[in-house]
């Protein structure tokens, strides 16, 4: 074969990848409520695992109510595998549309739809630091600065947490400064984006950090797998789903025409975390993997559409899966705040509420803190979230159209 015939060839594959990279994925026009069904799932386990009374008290319901609180951290590895599909959905449809990428414009938009809130939070937490809980203990500034630097800088999962949720954030964070960086260096035009290299360099991670977790000691403290290096799988897996959506949809088509299995192997896949000793070796390795492998299952199953009415569809579509987006659009301004809001008034009413009656007293309490959790997500979200996004959007409009999963990204 002469260079001129090579060179051919390798212009057909080359064009062969194009066509495959500009073939239409199958579209998500506008808000998905499936997607913010999932958020409102994810917020919900959240709240389980923070639940103010403990699951031994509660009675003939200590069963249930153990389940929740012990599963119910698995909620952020469900937030993580969503992030890590919308967000990389967002800057794969840059590229395709038009064959180049614009990190800072993407960095700009994603600090101003997180920083403000999440500021807001941290100021609230120092000023009850300094003047509220300093009835009780002496608290100055140096020492509040002390706990809460790490926080401000988001290396808050490699130091130490003012408040036990945001590590997660920290991990979110470090992905979305990542993962732009990465595809301007090697996927930043359609024809690169259309490599096989990028399917090895995400195998490459969920290994990787497989194999990390596993070789990381001191296991009896789960915090160590807090860290970004630790976790990053689960957001890079949800990239992944995003990449075979955009770049590879009939690989994706033929993923959705198996609903049904999917979801049942997405249950099966995260059943683990609800057997496995919390913390444990396996649950802190390969438990997690199963964990995102899952989820992902799950959302596949989820926001895929079928040619016939599937029952899942009308679950997602109904009245209860309407109720689950509602609380999902606002899921991160919940997150934010919940063990602050929710935690304080389940607090105040947790001595009047049925004391005598473990059952009764389990309800009312775990229902006033995640019901005032909620509202004081929403508000606030209103007030702080809705506002500074529509600035942003104004300011900073997006690059690509509306024909991909917003959800306030």
């Amino acid at each position: 074969m002469t260079t001129a015939d090579i060179s051919k060839v390798g212009t057909a594959v080359d064009g062969r990848a194009a066509a495959r990279v500009d073939s239409a994925p199958p579209k998500i026009v506008g808000r998905s409520v499936k997607l913010d069904a999932l958020r409102g799932v994810a917020i919900l386990l959240v709240l389980g695992r923070h639940q103010r009374i403990d699951p031994s008290a509660a009675g003939a319901l200590s069963a249930p109510a153990a389940l929740w609180q012990r599963f119910g951290w698995t909620g952020v590895d469900l937030f993580f595998v969503l992030s890590g599909f919308l967000v990389g959905g967002l800057l794969l449809k840059e590229i395709l549309k038009f064959g180049n990428l614009h990190p800072s414009r993407f960095l700009v938009r994603r600090g101003l739809k997180i920083w403000p809130s999440y500021y807001v939070y941290l100021g609230w937490v120092a000023v009850r630091k300094l003047w509220i809980d300093s009835s009780t203990t002496s608290a100055h500034f140096a020492d509040v600065w002390h706990s809460l630097w790490p926080s401000v800088f988001n290396v808050q999962n490699y130091f130490w947490l003012i408040r036990p949720h945001l590590w997660s954030l920290g991990v979110e964070e470090h992905f979305y400064l990542f993962l732009p960086l990465m595809l301007l260096c090697f996927a930043r035009t359609r024809a690169l984006l259309a490599k096989r290299r990028v399917l090895v360099g995400l195998i490459s991670v969920l290994v990787g950090c497989l194999f990390l977790r596993s070789i990381t000691g001191d296991i009896a403290d789960f915090q160590n797998r807090y860290y970004t290096h630790l976790r990053l799988d689960s957001l890079a897996f949800g990239f992944l789903l995003a990449y075979l959506f955009h770049v590879r949809p009939m690989w994706w088509k033929k993923l959705a025409e198996r609903r049904n299995l999917l979801l049942v192997f997405g249950l099966l896949a995260v059943a683990p975390a609800a057997i496995l000793p919390y913390p444990s070796r396996l649950l802190g390795s390969v438990g997690l993997t199963s964990l995102y492998v899952g989820y992902g299952a799950i959302l596949v199953a989820c926001v895929s559409e079928s040619a016939e009415p599937h029952w899942l569809d009308r679950v997602l579509k109904g009245w209860m899966g309407r109720c689950l987006a509602f609380v999902g659009f606002s899921s991160y301004s919940i997150y934010l705040w919940h063990i602050d809001i929710g935690g304080e008034a389940a607090k105040a009413v947790k001595p009047f509420l049925f004391a005598q009656h473990a059952e009764l007293h389990w309800i009312c309490v775990t229902a006033v803190f995640a019901l005032t959790a909620i509202a004081g997500g929403i508000l606030i979200g209103r007030a702080v979230e809705m506002p500074v996004l529509h600035f942003r959007d104004r300011l900073f409009p997006a690059r690509t159209g509306l024909t991909t999963p917003r959800l306030n990204h």
